[in-house]
């Protein structure tokens, strides 16, 4: 079975993730085949814009194959290629495109789905659609260019979001800024048509949009209130907004799922995203890199992807096993 599905219509070049048994998740073969298709695509006169796309209904991609890294890991003790690196050097392609990129985030987009997601140009959701950064649950940290959009959310959103895996909605996504356009999914057909060859595309999106319900849109205006009132001043303060919190049934999710993740993602984490602020796109790349080469020599990222994915018990053993343990050497080990 073909994992990555090529195609081309009307003037559009047109990517399909095809696995979808595995939530559509990327492994080294799929990121190796998008980028040399984005390559050959960039020189060809016949491609005017590039779709991209994930089969199914449940996900337009959940992420990196952790599962296949984790075997990997497990047998071989060191990857024979560097996932991260070319899954960067991926997404950054995707950012720096030189013809429109759309993706129709659809379903879950998390993780890798993201940074591939918020590399494009047009980013299209619908209601059902899940955005998330869930990587403290694994014992990693929010990557694929992370570092640099996850800062430029409004107020604590950002920082929310990589410490504790907050699930975006498709409406919470776009008045965020996450995404650009809220659409139903049946508009999907109508752009994989025509997006190719309109000649304003913003106003065939802005055409394609729908209004979420008064109930919805209420619902996310009492939850963008509460997360602005929070003035998170360090990790210690969000220790203690996370334990006495009882409000919006998306943040108490989210706070339990800090509670239950790395403490040692969690201090990493931490500084990523208060250090990071001023950083190039480039330069976020370039400090995750190294920070992902780090994490994989750790104890917690295994034990979080055997947790959550291999044994399933989900009762990871973390090492150090709190917050209070975690030591500024090991922090900065992650840095240097």
């Amino acid at each position: 079975m073909e994992e990555v599905i090529i195609g081309q219509k009307n003037g559009l070049g047109i990517i399909e993730l095809n696995r979808e048994k595995k939530l559509n998740s990327l492994n080294l073969n799929m990121i190796h085949q998008m980028t040399r298709i984005l390559e050959d695509w960039e020189r060809d006169s016949s491609i005017n814009r590039v779709l991209i796309k994930g089969k199914g209904h449940k996900a337009f991609c959940a992420g990196g194959d952790i599962v296949a890294l984790y075997e990997e890991m497990a047998h071989n003790k060191k990857p024979k290629e560097n996932f991260f690196k070319y899954e960067y050097n991926l997404d950054l392609k995707i950012h720096r495109y030189s013809k429109p990129i759309c993706s129709l985030g659809h379903g879950l987009v998390m993780g890798g789905g993201l940074g591939i997601f918020r590399g494009s140009k047009y980013k299209v959701v619908t209601p059902d659609s899940v955005l998330a950064m869930p990587e403290i649950a694994i014992g990693l940290f929010p990557d694929v260019g992370a570092t640099y959009f996850l800062n430029r959310m409004p107020g604590p959103w950002g920082y929310l979001m990589g410490l504790t895996g907050l699930q975006l909605k498709g409406l919470w996504a776009k008045d965020l800024g996450l995404a650009d356009y809220l659409v139903d999914p049946k508009s999907f057909e109508d752009i994989e048509r025509e997006f190719g060859q309109v000649d304003e595309p913003k106003i065939f999106f802005k055409e394609l949009e729908i209004q979420p319900s008064t109930k919805e849109q209420e619902d996310f205006e009492q939850l963008h209130e509460e997360v602005s009132m929070m003035n998170i001043e360090s990790l210690e303060h969000l220790n203690e907004i996370s334990k006495n919190y009882s409000g919006h049934q998306a943040l108490e999710k989210a706070f339990e799922n800090y509670r239950k993740g790395s403490p040692t993602s969690a201090a990493v984490i931490d500084r990523q995203l208060r250090r990071g602020k001023n950083l190039t796109l480039e330069q976020a790349f370039e400090k995750e890199e190294r920070m992902a080469e780090c994490f994989m020599k750790q104890h917690d990222f295994k034990e979080g992807i055997r947790a959550l994915l291999i044994d399933k018990d989900k009762k990871p053993r973390w090492r150090p096993s709190t917050l209070e343990q975690v030591s500024p050497p090991l922090v900065d080990s992650h840095f240097s």
